[in-house]
This record gives structure tokens, sequence and C-alpha cells, in this order.
């Protein structure tokens, strides 16, 4: 984009705002249709960049805020996706796998290892049937 930018810092910045960081509810908003020209005033203009930033932070907490959602609504599957991500550090993990990276073997596949349920034998016994 040659010379003057065809849009203020504070259109963009409007634009931006609410948006969840979509760049393309961005360029409609500026009535524009080349993502070049958003990324030259992004470029252009710091302040732009960090409220994009905002907004697609703002687009992930909404996401997580659903997951959380329907954890608490009993869906299994949100429950284990927050265990298996969320809970590492407590150490909820598939197969074991942080626990490989440190160094410890573990031949269980397709298991959410839940710690203080059962132990590794009764965790045997339980997949042997």
């Amino acid at each position: 984009m040659a010379g003057k930018p065809k849009r203020t810092k504070a259109q963009v910045l409007e634009a931006i705002r609410g948006s969840k960081g979509l760049r393309t509810v961005i360029l409609a908003r500026l009535g524009v249709s080349s993502y070049d020209t958003l990324r030259s005033y992004l470029e252009r203009w710091p302040e732009t960049r960090e409220a994009l930033e905002r907004e697609e932070e703002k687009l992930l907490d909404d996401a997580e805020w659903q997951l959380f959602e329907q954890a608490r609504a009993g869906n299994l599957s949100a429950i284990m996706y927050l265990l298996n991500n969320k809970g590492k550090k407590r150490g909820y993990s598939w197969n074991g796998k942080d626990n490989q990276q440190a160094g410890e073997k573990n031949e269980n596949s397709g298991v959410l290892k839940t710690p203080g349920l059962m132990d590794e034998e009764q965790w045997e016994t339980l997949a042997q049937k």
C-alpha cells in the first residue's frame, strides 16, 4: 500500500473491537477485501496488533468457558479433554505420555490414567478382562 493509509488507526481499532480476532469480520467492517491491506495496518500501528491479540484471547476465553460448562454438565469428552490437558500437573494423562517423556515406561494404550483410583495391579487386572 503506497502513501497515506485509506483508513485511520481509530477506524481500524474500531473494526477490531468485538471481532474476536476474525479477520474476515475486520475486513468487512473496514470495507476492504485484501488481507494484505489489513496486514499493512497491523504493521503500521502497534496498537492495532495489540488490539487484535486481545480479541483473539477473548475468542479463546469464550471457547474455554464453553468447554468448562460442558464438563460441568457431565460431558465425558469435555471432562477427559480437560483432565488430559489441564490436569497433567495432577497426574492425569493419556497413556502416561508425559511420564514416558520423563523416562518411565507405560505399556497401556487408550487409557486416561487417573491418579488414586486404582493401583497398577488393579489396572492390569481390569485391562485383561
